[in-house]
Formats: C-alpha cells, sequence, structure tokens
C-alpha cells in the first residue's frame, strides 16, 4: 500500500518554506528545470481532493495550499498552476514523480500576461504561468519566502473531450393539398419595351479591393472545443492595430499534436475562472508544429489580454511551449510572420522599424508614458518579464524581414 509522505516546514536560504504534496492516479514524466533539491516529508492522513467536471472535455480542483502544508490525494490532472490574492509575488515550485522516482523542482513563474487596467477585466486575483505536464502521477508543491493571501493550486485535467454542440433541426413544411391562394389572371406589371437607361462603358466608381498579404490557417475555436459559456462579457474592439506582441506560454515542449485542443481549453478555463478574465488572453496561439489557432472571440479587431498596458492597439501572438532554451522550429518562425503579416498589412503597418505607443500601465511604463517600440516585439519590451524566452527574442529579427516580405509581395 502506498504511503503517502507527511509535510513540513523548513527553511531554505533563510525563509520560511511550505510544502504539500498532491497524487494523481495517471503516470507521470519527470520534471524538466532543475531548482532546489527535494526535501523529506513525512505522512499524515488527508483527505482526498476529487478534480471536478466543469464541462469542455475540463476537470478541475483548487484546493487551498494551508499555511503549515498538507498532504493532499486527487486524481489524474495535466496542467498545474497556482493563484493568489494581495501583493507579493510567491516563488512556488514543484516537482513530479515519474517511474525512476521524484524529478527536480521547478518553478511555476508569475504570470505577467493580462488586461489593460481599468478594462473591466480581472477579479484581483493573480496567478502563475499554467503548466502543461502530461498525464501526472504525484506532484510535491511548496511556496518559498513571502505567501500572499488565498493561495491556491489550480489542477486541470483537459484530456476529456468537449460536447460537441450540434445545430439545431430545421423546421420541415409539408406542402398542402390545396393552393394557400387563387392565382391572378393577369401579371401584375408589363415589362418596358426598351431598356430605362443607357448601359456606360466603364464602372460607376467601384474601386478595385487592395490586395493584402493572405493569413495562414486559422483553426477556429470550435476547433479546439471553447465551452462559450465561459466567456463573461461581450468582446471589447479596438480602433487600430500598431503592434504585434510575441509571448510564449512558459508551458512544456513535449505535446503532442492531439494534445493542443485540450491545452487551449486549460488556458482558456484559467484565465477566465481563474483569474476572472472574460476570455482566453491571447488572440492567436501557434502550436510547436507551426498551426495558427483562433484565440479571443470576437474576431481580427478584438482587444486581447496579453500585454498589460499595450492592449490597446496590438495583437498578440502566443507560441504554446518555453523557448528560454528550446530554439523555436522553422515552422513556428513562419507562422508567427505570416500572422505578424496578415495583421499589419491589413492595417496599412509595415513589419520593420519602430511605432510611437502610449502605455496604459504596466510595471515597466508608466500611464501615459508615450514610448517608441519595435512594431514586431516581444513581451520584455513592454514589462518586466523574460517572455518569449531568449530563443525566440533571438528570431524576432528574422521574423520581421519575413513578415515585411510577405506584406511587399502582395
Amino acid at each position: 500500500m502506498l504511503r503517502l509522505p507527511r509535510p513540513c516546514t523548513f527553511r531554505h536560504q533563510g525563509a520560511v518554506v511550505t510544502a504539500l504534496v498532491v497524487a494523481a492516479a495517471g503516470l507521470g514524466a519527470p520534471a524538466e528545470a532543475a531548482a532546489a533539491g527535494p526535501a523529506a516529508h513525512r505522512s499524515v492522513p488527508a483527505p482526498p481532493v476529487s478534480l471536478q467536471g466543469v464541462g469542455g472535455g475540463v476537470r478541475e480542483a483548487r484546493p487551498a495550499v494551508p499555511a503549515g502544508g498538507a498532504t493532499l490525494r486527487t486524481d489524474r490532472f495535466s496542467m498545474i498552476g497556482a493563484t493568489w490574492t494581495g501583493g507579493g509575488d510567491p516563488r512556488v515550485q514543484f516537482s513530479l514523480r515519474g517511474v525512476d522516482g521524484w524529478g527536480r523542482w521547478q518553478s511555476l513563474t508569475t504570470l505577467e500576461d493580462g488586461p489593460t487596467a481599468g478594462a473591466g477585466e480581472g477579479n484581483g486575483v493573480r496567478g502563475t504561468d499554467l503548466v502543461w505536464v502530461g498525464a501526472a502521477s504525484h506532484v510535491r508543491v511548496r511556496s518559498l519566502g513571502h505567501r500572499p493571501r488565498d493561495l491556491r493550486l489550480v489542477l486541470l485535467d483537459t484530456s476529456g473531450r468537449p460536447e460537441v454542440v450540434r445545430p439545431a433541426a430545421e423546421p420541415t413544411t409539408a406542402p398542402s393539398e390545396t393552393p394557400t391562394a387563387t392565382p391572378t389572371a393577369t401579371p401584375t406589371a408589363t415589362p418596358t419595351a426598351t431598356p430605362t437607361s443607357t448601359p456606360t462603358a466603364l464602372p460607376t466608381g467601384e474601386a478595385k479591393p487592395r490586395r493584402t498579404a493572405p493569413p495562414p490557417r486559422m483553426r477556429p475555436r470550435k476547433k479546439w472545443g471553447a465551452k462559450e459559456k465561459w466567456r463573461t462579457s461581450p468582446p471589447v474592439m479596438r480602433r487600430t492595430l500598431k503592434q504585434v506582441h510575441v509571448h510564449h506560454t512558459a508551458s512544456s515542449n513535449r505535446y503532442s499534436r492531439a494534445d493542443v485542443p485540450g491545452i487551449l481549453r486549460g488556458f482558456y478555463r484559467y484565465h477566465t475562472k481563474s483569474l476572472g478574465w472574460s476570455d482566453i488572453g491571447y488572440n492567436v496561439l501557434v502550436d510547436r508544429f507551426g498551426r495558427a489557432w483562433v484565440g479571443r472571440h470576437g474576431g481580427d479587431m478584438v482587444r486581447g489580454a496579453h500585454t498589460l498596458g499595450f492592449n490597446h492597439n496590438s495583437i498578440g501572438v502566443a507560441v504554446i511551449g518555453d523557448y528560454r532554451r528550446k530554439k523555436p522550429t522553422k515552422a513556428v518562425i513562419r507562422t508567427v510572420a505570416r500572422v505578424a503579416a496578415w495583421q499589419l498589412d491589413k492595417n496599412g503597418r509595415h513589419a520593420l522599424g519602430k511605432v510611437k505607443v502610449v502605455s496604459k500601465g504596466s510595471d515597466r511604463f508608466r500611464r501615459g508614458k508615450a514610448v517608441t517600440l519595435p512594431v514586431i516585439d516581444g513581451h520584455l519590451h513592454t514589462n518586466q518579464t523574460a517572455c518569449p524566452g531568449a530563443q525566440l527574442v533571438k528570431v524576432l529579427p528574422g521574423i520581421r524581414k519575413r513578415a515585411e516580405y510577405r506584406i511587399r509581395k502582395y
């Protein structure tokens, strides 16, 4: 019989550490990133935590992280994050248990994406990046240093199938055996013998539509199973587009093609129900295979919640994965460039050079500050963050050149 370890509170580099252990029913994978080594734990009884179905092929649990630590038991999950209220950023770490034992500790980094202040989105809750871990077995979680109010784990299982919404059947009408009206004896109008006007040789003023760079193939929300009832307010439209902000989701790069719809449903659930945003934050998401997915509902000109202080005249394109060390594939680079060219060209913009924009208030630029930024930039250009990762930042110049070539080509 499996004996679950008991929690303990210990000191790490001078800071009090709160640790807890979470068990799940699937098979685990070793952790990717190294951090502090795992600590010993002792076993105590604790009530089990079950993930509950919330629709959209998603199951969820949001247990509190007690100040003194705890041992929790739960069933299978595939994504993990943490949320809290109040100021300060906790250092939340986790490690997974695989077939070879416990992996190394990984950090859940604070999420710096978000709606612009005063935009009517958010509920005062902050959180970490939501990390995809696959079919997890066991996970240990600990909080280092400052512990904010209402610190909670967010455990999501996104392996289920979303509900299929079938269109309502159109009513059928059987033909009647008798006519419904008596036909008239004579026609109601007599055709004229001559045309009413002389045709012109040239069009009367219809301008030829401007040819713009086409979009890549965009997979719609229904393709990834978006549960539209999770959206809490109508989309807000922006007037123009000046920038394309490139992000990464700081999640695992080991997902398969079949995992992507579930990962998107996880982000969607986390953004709307854990963080209180009106919809998924990103306008477009690109997976590591180069496929583009529609994110936020509302069309090409909808305002997203991806770049704090700079959402009002931009689009947010997020590459699913962690690109701090991993190099993006050629397919990712090509698709991001095509999305950027499509959006910029239809708004009469070019991809090279810089543009002056006014901040609505970020952790890097105060509200009302006019700043000059690249037309296609990384999240780190506008906020205090490492997003979209060093390896993705390195290829931004190539993405700009590709996008500009495509704009000029069309």
